[in-house]
């Protein structure tokens, strides 16, 4: 049989694979450290994790700025890749004798100098602002416009590509499943919660409420001009304080208006919550 440089690279292949098994089995017999831990270990193998770190975490905050943010790439197959803008792949979906494979190109995200750059696929920059240095928190605890958050205190801090945006915290949720809850800051979003605690125990109250007492209810709020339905009314329905602020502004509010105007005014606005703001002031005044 003639040897051939294929067959030859192929046992010395072998070889040092096999060398590798009995080197590593020796290492722990011995309570040694194996080649692969001792680099990681090293200068350079810590050189590397850091830069690989580096490198997962720019692509992370690229693809947050994508899905909340602006795009940074067009295709359904796109992704953002570490590097420059419009990186190109190409995929044959069957034979590779097919002539016209798919073709896409990447969003990109690099460092320089400690600087995060974000490009769209076709090299245009879209945002540069500085690397974030500590733990980032995960996707699902940002909003639109965030790019990312980092852990801080028991929570935290969310970013836009301009700055500071909010504070984010893991929080029990009314019927025990944790979420993130949002806000300023931490004084905030543990206030919003007691809100949507008291707002989860006032709606189990009212399903259970009987459908004769529910309509009584609605008539009142049609017809009643005793009873004040104020800001903190809506507020306990659910509505944030800039929705409430805003609809109080179109239609001429103030601070309190009775049961009655608001009723006849959500109906000519169309305004669901201005209604249940109406009920709820009149159930408020009932108990």
């Amino acid at each position: 049989m003639k040897l051939t440089y294929k067959m030859l690279n192929t046992a010395r292949g072998g070889m040092l694979a096999d060398f590798d098994v009995r080197a590593s089995r020796a290492a722990r017999a011995l309570k040694m450290p194996t080649r692969d831990v001792a680099h990681r270990r090293s200068p350079e193998g810590r050189a590397s994790a850091r830069a690989a770190a580096a490198t997962e975490r720019a692509v992370q905050i690229g693809r947050n700025y994508h899905r909340r943010v602006a795009p940074l790439f067009a295709s359904a197959r796109g992704d953002i890749s570490y590097g420059r803008g419009g990186r190109e792949h190409v995929e044959y979906l069957y034979a590779r004798s097919y002539k016209f494979p798919a073709r896409w190109l990447d969003g990109g995200a690099r460092i320089e100098g400690g600087m995060l750059i974000l490009e769209t696929h076709r090299g245009v920059e879209k945002a540069r602002f500085k690397m974030p240095r500590g733990r980032l928190a995960p996707p699902d605890c940002l909003l639109q416009g965030d790019c990312f958050a980092v852990y801080e205190g028991d929570g935290a801090v969310r970013f836009g590509p301009s700055g500071r945006t909010g504070y984010a915290m893991r929080l029990p949720g009314v019927f025990a499943h944790e979420y993130w809850e949002h806000g300023s800051d931490a004084a905030e979003c543990l206030a919003e919660r007691a809100r949507k605690v008291t707002l989860a125990k006032i709606q189990a109250r009212m399903d259970g409420e009987s459908a004769r007492e529910s309509r009584r209810l609605r008539l009142l709020a049609r017809i009643s001009s005793k009873v004040m339905v104020t800001r903190a009314d809506a507020a306990a329905t659910g509505a944030c304080a800039a929705g409430i602020a805003a609809w109080c502004a179109s239609v001429g509010a103030g601070d309190s208006m009775t049961a009655r105007d608001v009723v006849r005014l959500a109906t000519e606005t169309g305004e669901r919550r201005a209604t249940l703001a109406a009920i709820f002031a009149c159930r408020r005044a009932l108990a």
